[in-house]
């Protein structure tokens, strides 16, 4: 699997990328600072639905890391206490 330099997939950081052009082009749109939507996409409160998807697709990264953490955290260590005397 391909890896950005920090140990993240490509596809998360992909993912991650997306997430901050929907909720800030979504964020544009509600503000009225732009219109990049063209109107026959529109549809009611599209800016808002595009600024919660954004935000859904921005928290995959920190549960990823998270979720690996939490895996390395309870990994057992070698060179442990193998429980014998």
């Amino acid at each position: 699997m391909a890896m950005v330099k920090l140990g993240i997939p490509v596809w998360l950081f992909l993912l991650d990328l997306t997430g901050v052009g929907l909720a800030g082009v979504g964020l544009g749109e509600w503000m009225g600072q732009f219109a990049l939507i063209p109107a026959a996409w529109r549809f009611p409160h599209y800016a808002e639905t595009m600024v919660f998807c954004g935000a859904v697709l921005l928290l995959l990264m920190p549960a990823y890391l998270l979720r690996r953490a939490r895996e390395k955290r309870e990994r057992p260590r070698h060179g442990g206490d193998s429980g014998s005397i």
